[in-house]
């Protein structure tokens, strides 16, 4: 997943006491934390608006988070 790769590079150049915000398409998003967590990637997608939220722990991008809308 080209977008994982991405997001390692990014973290790999994040010191420690930062956070990364990664902005990217619900899609991507949606199957990146299906695939690191026992979620059903389409329910996920149908739930995210735009924008939408999702809160990730490290390093396992463990799902915190999901905030539906932001406003």
């Amino acid at each position: 997943m080209r977008f994982r790769a991405a997001l390692a590079a990014a973290l790999a150049d994040t010191p420690e006491d930062h956070h990364l915000v990664a902005v990217t398409h619900g899609a991507v998003i949606a199957l990146l934390v299906a695939a690191h967590n026992r979620v059903d990637g389409f329910k996920l997608w149908r739930r995210l608006a735009c924008p939408s939220l999702v809160v990730l722990g490290l390093p396992e991008l463990e799902l915190l988070e999901v905030l539906d809308q932001v406003t």
